[in-house]
């Protein structure tokens, strides 16, 4: 009986160590995406007449990344951090 709630427990940290792999892959992401953000504020700023554009590709890309971001810290603080 306890050799399967050993069994169990491995199978948990297993799934929690994949979880955490993809969390990491999510921060990647959204790091990738902030890049990108800061490169269409450079844009903005080297073409003046188009700024409104790049202001609001930028804007649109900087908040979906930091929602992600704040998903991701919230997901992983419940699940791993807390218990």
């Amino acid at each position: 009986m306890a050799n399967m709630f050993c069994a169990l427990a491995g199978l948990l940290q297993a799934l929690a160590g994949m979880f955490l792999t993809l969390a990491g892959m999510f921060c990647v992401l959204a790091s990738v995406f902030l890049a990108l953000a800061t490169m269409f504020y450079v844009l903005a700023a080297m073409f003046y007449p188009l700024a409104g554009l790049f202001r609001a590709l930028a804007t649109i890309i900087t908040r979906v990344s930091a929602l992600s971001l704040v998903r991701i810290n919230a997901i992983i603080y419940v699940n791993f951090v807390r218990t």
